[in-house]
């Protein structure tokens, strides 16, 4: 599944959702499209720590966030501005398991550029 916005709209708020199964992160949906100003909202109700890393430097505040363990977490980013389409791989990992998410092997972004 995608989450797409088409050209210039407001922002949108998109969730991912990050479970549990048999001790694997799985991420929901695997793969993202998101512009900039979009609100990712990444949450997981389970006890796993872990963390989330983001490998292109400049579209998030953050490249590494971590998620606390032993507690259901939220993190919430907001897309930066890119000059043309970013795609890339992200990963959520997590250190009580000592694995790293699952998600169309493994969970994409695409950030598209201003429509200005």
């Amino acid at each position: 599944m995608t989450l797409t916005q088409p050209n210039n709209t407001e922002p949108k708020r998109m969730p991912i959702t990050i479970t549990a199964d048999h001790g694997t992160f799985v991420v929901t949906p695997g793969v993202i499209e998101a512009e900039e100003g979009d609100r990712l909202v990444f949450e997981y109700d389970g006890a796993l720590g872990g963390s989330l890393f983001f490998p292109v430097p400049g579209i998030f505040a953050q490249q590494v966030i971590d998620l606390v363990p032993g507690k259901p977490w939220r993190a919430e980013v907001e897309v930066g501005y890119v000059a043309n389409q970013v795609r890339f791989a992200y990963a959520v990992y997590s250190r009580d398991a000592d694995d790293f998410a699952v998600a169309n092997s493994p969970p994409r972004m695409i950030i598209n550029p201003p429509s200005r």
